[in-house]
């Protein structure tokens, strides 16, 4: 039996580390990362209270694959949406401010040229 449960903890922990390695390479936001973290921590803590009470091998092995099923539902996926949803605003933000930034420039250059002001209004 506590061989059982021993592996059954090891198998655990494994799907945890593997987890957390996936989130950890994901392209998503730091704060959805360590959300993702947590979750994973605190289903792999709950498997290994789960397993500690099981009662047969069996048992065991049934919490063990419960818990590994948990972990590998945890998923990235609307995190990933999020730091794609931040990037594009980002990259909006960016691409505006470059064009008032020409527009200023071009202005300033109008402004500072040496031509009669009616040509400057045109």
């Amino acid at each position: 039996m506590a061989d059982a449960k021993a592996d059954a903890i090891q198998k655990i922990k494994d799907a945890a580390t593997a987890k957390t390695n996936e989130i950890e390479n994901a392209s998503i936001l730091p704060e959805d990362k360590a959300k993702l973290k947590q979750q994973v921590e605190e289903a792999k803590d709950n498997a290994i209270n789960e397993v500690n009470g099981a009662t047969s091998p069996q048992d065991a092995t049934t919490k063990r694959d419960k818990a590994i099923g948990v972990i590998n539902g945890i998923g990235l996926t609307e995190a990933e949406k999020a730091k794609a949803a931040k990037d594009l605003a980002d990259a909006k933000a960016d691409a505006i401010q470059k064009i008032k930034d020409a527009a200023t420039a071009k202005t300033n250059e109008i402004e500072n040229a040496s031509i009669l002001p009616e040509d400057k209004a045109s």
